[in-house]
């Protein structure tokens, strides 16, 4: 809902806190796609990490795009053998 709501832009501070609204949407898109992964909800995960890729390549947050899909990969083969 966070995502939805911020691209409808029904949250406050128009273009001028758009890098900060992203910000605080990305972190919590970030635990979700993790814990998701985490908790075996891979394609959940891979929906956040798609859903919010762009925003992420304009936050910079590089660490997060290349190691969000080891961390999958880590979580799935994992799921597999199980």
């Amino acid at each position: 809902k966070l995502l939805q709501r911020e691209r409808r832009g029904q949250y406050p501070g128009g273009s001028r806190a758009r890098n900060v609204r992203r910000e605080i949407v990305t972190a919590a898109a970030r635990s979700a796609s993790l814990n998701a992964a985490a908790s075996g909800r891979i394609r959940d995960s891979a929906r956040l990490y798609r859903d919010t890729f762009l925003w992420h390549i304009q936050l910079g947050r590089l660490k997060y795009l290349l190691g969000f899909p080891v961390i999958v990969l880590k979580y799935w083969t994992k799921a597999k053998r199980a």
